[in-house]
C-alpha cells in the first residue's frame, strides 16, 4: 500500500508543495546545488525557489517540444512538395534524408538521460530538515501533520492509516492502466501493419537500383514519400482519438489527486515515516 501512495506522489511531479514563486530562482555557484545562506531559509522560501525551479524547469521542456513542433511541421512541408512534384528534382532524396535526420534528433533527445536539477534536489533536502510540512495542519481537513506516538508507529500502522488515501486513487489507477493497454495494443497492431507495407516496397526499390531510366527509383520514391504521409496522418489520428484523449484525461485526474496528497500534511509526515523505517523495502 505504500507503494501505491509512492506512485502517486510520483505522478503528481511535484517535489515540494507548490507556492508562489517571487521571482526567478538563484542558480547554484557550484555543482552540488547549494547556495550561500540555504540555512538559513524560511520554509515560504524554500517554497519559493521550489517553484521557481520547477517553473524553469517547465518552461525548458515547453521550448524543446516547441522545437520539435517547428521541426515537424518543416519536414511535413517537404514532404508534400515532394510528393507533390512526383520525386522531381531531388526532392524524394531531399525529403527522405529530412525525414531521417528528424527521427534522429527526435531518438537522440528521448534517449538522452534527464539532467538532475541539483537545485531542487537541495531544496527537497532543506524541506525535510526543516520540517516544512509540519509547520501547519492540512488545510483540508485541519489535521495536524504530527501526533503523539509517531516515531514508535510500525509500517503496518503507517500502512493502515495510508491506506484509505491510496484506495482513493486505485479505481483512477485502474482504468488509466486499461487505456493504456488499449493503446499499446493499437500501437503494435499498427506497427505490424507498417512492416508489411514498407516489406511491399522493397521490390521496387531492388527495381529502381537497376532501372536504367530511373522510372522506377522514382516510382519507388513516390511511394514512399505517400507512405510517410499516411503514417504521419495515422500517428495524428491515434494522437487525437477518444481513446488517447480519455488516457490524457486519465492521467490529468491522476496527477491532481496525488497533488492533493502532497498537499496534506499528514500524508506528507506518514510518507516520511515510512521512508524513515524503509517500509517500502519490506
Amino acid at each position: 500500500m505504500l507503494r501505491l501512495v509512492i506512485v502517486a506522489w510520483t505522478v503528481a511531479a511535484l517535489g515540494i508543495p507548490a507556492a508562489i514563486a517571487a521571482g526567478p530562482a538563484p542558480r547554484a555557484p557550484d555543482g552540488s546545488g547549494a547556495m550561500p545562506g540555504d540555512d538559513a531559509l524560511t520554509c515560504e522560501q524554500i517554497y519559493a525557489q521550489g517553484m521557481a525551479e520547477s517553473q524553469r524547469s517547465q518552461q525548458e521542456i515547453n521550448q524543446r517540444n516547441e522545437q520539435l513542433r517547428a521541426q515537424g511541421a518543416a519536414t511535413g512541408a517537404l514532404v508534400t512538395g515532394a510528393m507533390l512534384a512526383g520525386g522531381l528534382g531531388g526532392t524524394g532524396q531531399a525529403a527522405q534524408a529530412a525525414v531521417e535526420a528528424q527521427a534522429d534528433r527526435q531518438m537522440a533527445m528521448l534517449g538522452a538521460p534527464p539532467q538532475p536539477n541539483l537545485r531542487m534536489q537541495r531544496l527537497k533536502q532543506l524541506y525535510a530538515q526543516k520540517q516544512c510540512a509540519h509547520d501547519a495542519p492540512d488545510a483540508a481537513t485541519d489535521e495536524p501533520a504530527v501526533r503523539p506516538g509517531d516515531e514508535s508507529m510500525t509500517c503496518a500502522q503507517i500502512a493502515a492509516e495510508l491506506a484509505p488515501y491510496a484506495q482513493q486513487m486505485i479505481p483512477n489507477l485502474q482504468a488509466l492502466g486499461g487505456t493504456q493497454r488499449q493503446l499499446y495494443a493499437q500501437g503494435r497492431q499498427l506497427e505490424q501493419r507498417r512492416r508489411a507495407e514498407e516489406a511491399a516496397l522493397t521490390p521496387l526499390a531492388d527495381a529502381g537500383a537497376v532501372d536504367p531510366t530511373g522510372a522506377s527509383k522514382m516510382a519507388y520514391q513516390a511511394a514512399l514519400m505517400t507512405q510517410m504521409a499516411k503514417q504521419r496522418a495515422e500517428n495524428e489520428a491515434l494522437a487525437n482519438s477518444p481513446l488517447a484523449q480519455q488516457n490524457k484525461a486519465q492521467m490529468q485526474q491522476l496527477a491532481a489527486q496525488g497533488q492533493q496528497m502532497q498537499a496534506n500534511g499528514r500524508v506528507q509526515r506518514l510518507m516520511q515515516l515510512g521512508q524513515a523505517k524503509r517500509c517500502d523495502n519490506r
